[in-house]
């Protein structure tokens, strides 16, 4: 599967170490459903979005402790809120 990392600006702040990170785990966990991992922001919120072919309660879960084992790691509890979605969903929402 092809991987790309678009920078947009200077990796400087904590939430790029965190999503540079997280897809990494991501993509071990998830593998194949995993589609795109960005920093955004959110009307909600929410500065990580995480793209997916097919979610379920199971992947949530999954991706909520990968988040979680994240922050544990960098020492940024509460610094990754992710908005996850499968393509269909970004369709619908344009």
């Amino acid at each position: 599967m092809p991987v790309s990392i678009l920078v947009k600006h200077n990796l400087a702040m904590p939430l790029d170490d965190a999503v540079l990170l997280l897809s990494r785990k991501l993509f071990c966990v998830l593998s194949n459903n995993l589609l795109l991992v960005e920093s955004f922001e959110g009307a909600d919120g929410s500065n990580v979005r995480i793209v997916v072919k097919e979610k379920d309660d199971d992947v949530i879960e999954a991706i909520l402790k990968v988040v979680s084992d994240v922050e544990n790691e960098l020492g940024v509890v509460g610094l990754i809120f992710p908005d996850i979605v499968t393509q269909d969903e970004i369709r619908r929402l344009s």
